[in-house]
């Protein structure tokens, strides 16, 4: 999983996914953001990576992109500033 990568938690498994602003499992309400790149085997369905919630994030350097007008903020990801 690359560095960077915008995650929502599924409210199901409790597990994080990528951020989906049109899912409707949890993963439309981001969480965080991926903080170093996670190696994983094919097939493998759980990488352990480590979750930024709190400091500053370049919304130009996010993977894939993000719109940050369009953001739903769960209230542990408040603490993040798009600079």
């Amino acid at each position: 999983m690359l560095a960077g990568v915008p995650v929502g938690r599924v409210a199901e498994s409790g597990l994080y996914g990528p951020y989906d602003p049109d899912a409707h499992c949890g993963r439309q309400i981001l969480r965080g953001f991926v903080i170093a790149e996670a190696p994983f085997a094919p097939g493998q369905t759980r990488v352990p990576a480590a979750l930024l919630w709190h400091g500053a994030v370049k919304a130009s350097k996010v993977p894939g992109g993000i719109d940050v007008s369009q953001l739903v903020w769960h209230p542990r990801a408040v603490q993040i500033r798009f600079v």
